[in-house]
């Protein structure tokens, strides 16, 4: 009898700790269906199920949503599997597909909780796995290191991947303020007459964290926070904003409108007028970071957007670690 898989590449990182496997609990804890999936966890690390288990127990007490008890962690850790692989070697897909046969897994999700270098090379080493061109792939943020390589990657996954099984997530996106940003603007006929540059001086959209990079100093030396936060997370936010209503409200309109926003972005002239760069103290003591490194941990833009609903207001973007 075949069953399905949701295999985490990336499985011992900070976003499958923190976000992913408390989701997924979340999900068992109140017996949703779409959670009845094996939960195959791939890293690199010497661990076995049982102490992945441990570790991962841990995370889900501190950030599951719902509350935790032992009895629904039993349940969700149960179809929990470690897999242990160096995902940047072809030659050990072979062996990943073997296991999910002798496991009759023959239906995938597959999440790319990795850097974006790794993107290709993963899907590239799936190749070797039956039945994994008709899968589903989710992919985190940041979506390549700029326009070129965003494009070069989109070629290379729809290659293998069916362009409609390729889900790019913006777990911010899901935040509740975030989720109700439109149902205050489009549900509420005061807020909807007033939105806009006649009656709003300035738009501020801040996201501060209280922590720094927390040992992730490999990725986030080479991204920093205008790949890390702003490109991603914080122009989504914009966009949602400030976008017009949309002629309807399904997937495809939705994103119209949030594009109609990016595109009217006036271009920045004087940079130094327009961004402030900074680096936290101790950032050079973090773990993989380079000793002269002029990563920057903060950033701070003035934007504009030039149509008629937004002219001459400015949009403040701000992000930074502690």
């Amino acid at each position: 009898m075949s069953e399905s898989a949701f295999t985490i590449f990336g499985g011992t990182g900070d976003l499958t700790f923190r976000k992913l496997l408390p989701a997924l609990y979340n999900m068992s804890a109140s017996n949703d269906s779409a959670a009845d999936r094996q939960i195959i966890i791939i890293g690199r690390r010497n661990y076995s199920t049982e102490t992945y288990c441990a570790k991962a127990r841990e995370w889900v007490k501190q950030f599951s949503r719902l509350p935790y008890t032992d009895e629904d962690f039993k349940v969700f850790s149960k179809r929990i599997s470690y897999y242990k692989m160096d995902f940047t070697d072809i030659a050990t897909y072979t062996s990943l597909n073997a296991y999910y046969q002798k496991r009759h897994l023959t239906e995938h999700i597959f999440y790319f909780a990795v850097a974006p270098r790794f993107f290709s090379i993963i899907a590239d080493g799936l190749t070797n796995v039956a039945n994994a061109c008709h899968g589903k792939v989710i992919l985190e943020k940041p979506f390549g290191e700029d326009l070129d390589s965003a494009k070069v990657l989109n070629i290379q996954l729809e290659t293998f991947f069916n362009a409609k099984n390729i889900f790019r997530i913006d777990h911010y996106l899901g935040k509740e303020m975030i989720r109700n940003i439109q149902t205050l603007r489009f549900s509420n006929p005061i807020f909807s007459n007033l939105w806009n540059s006649r009656y709003i001086e300035s738009v501020q959209i801040s996201a501060f964290e209280d922590i720094g990079i927390e040992g992730r100093g490999g990725y986030y030396d080479a991204s920093g926070a205008l790949r890390d936060m702003v490109q991603n997370h914080l122009f989504q936010i914009l966009s949602i904003v400030a976008m017009e209503w949309p002629e309807k409200f399904s997937t495809d309109a939705m994103h119209d409108a949030q594009i109609r926003v990016l595109r009217a972005l006036r271009p920045v002239i004087d940079v130094r007028e327009s961004l402030v760069l900074g680096q936290y103290e101790g950032y050079h003591q973090e773990k993989l970071v380079k000793p002269q490194s002029k990563t920057e941990t903060y950033a701070a833009l003035r934007l504009f957007i030039d149509n008629e609903r937004w002219w001459n207001t400015p949009f403040y973007i701000r992000t930074g670690k502690n």
